[in-house]
């Protein structure tokens, strides 16, 4: 979040869009669908041995550039670079 102290004109916002503790699993909040039509870069973040959840699917169908955490099995035609960036911390 220092970036945003040398450029104020970046918007950057990691609060939680939605519901959480299982609530949104029935339907979606309009936050959280907001949120990602509005956003132009995702992380995403996975426990490990936590793969193939939506939030990938639903990262890429908002058209932001996606960042994700290496993981062992990608979806069928998704490349590294192409379709989503992995990145190492």
């Amino acid at each position: 979040l220092q970036m945003t102290l040398k450029h104020p004109e970046l918007k950057v916002n990691t609060d939680i869009a939605g519901y959480i503790r299982g609530m949104g699993r029935r339907r979606v909040h309009p936050a959280y669908i907001r949120g990602m039509l509005e956003t132009k870069i995702i992380v995403l973040a996975q426990r490990d041995k936590w793969e193939d959840h939506f939030r990938l699917d639903e990262a890429l169908l908002s058209g932001a550039l996606v960042l994700h955490d290496p993981q062992t099995y990608w979806p069928h035609m998704m490349v590294d670079g192409i379709n989503f960036v992995v990145y190492h911390n």
